[in-house]
């Protein structure tokens, strides 16, 4: 099984199931993907006390990506955003790859917003938010 140790980030992966349940690769349109894990920290320190205290609350996840508009009428970035946005899908990342062995995450989650950035002096870029939908983000290799 390989491992990746460090990496850098030109061979990250990503693939998001659009609107007809086929999975689709991104990572041909993208040049930046950051993924952010939270838990709540709910503070429960009671009157008295010297000392904050917390409890282990609800973990969340959040995934951005920006890249470059493509506009294929089947497996372009802007036909499958536009066929999620708003709606439940699935999707999975490898920060180092999709080597055998490498990290990979996955979630249930909802495209939040889809924005089309087009300066008259440069490529057309394109940048979406995920947000956790049902359940937390699952760890493994591919």
């Amino acid at each position: 099984m390989a491992t990746s140790g460090q990496a850098t980030g030109q061979n990250a992966f990503i693939t998001l199931v659009d609107s007809g349940c086929v999975v689709r690769a991104m990572r041909g349109d993208s040049n930046s993907i950051s993924l952010s894990w939270t838990a709540d920290t709910p503070e429960s320190t009671t009157y008295g006390a010297t000392t904050r205290t917390r409890l282990a609350g609800l973990k969340d996840w959040t995934l951005e990506f920006s890249g470059f508009f493509n506009d294929n009428a089947t497996i372009g970035v802007d036909t499958v955003l536009a066929s999620v946005l708003g709606a439940q899908t699935e999707m999975t990342f490898g920060p180092a790859g999709s080597t055998g062995g490498y990290r990979k995450y996955s979630g249930s989650g909802i495209v939040s917003d889809y924005s089309v950035d087009t300066p008259v002096d440069g490529m057309v870029a394109v940048s979406f938010s995920m947000v956790a939908s049902a359940g937390s983000l699952t760890t493994g290799t591919f």
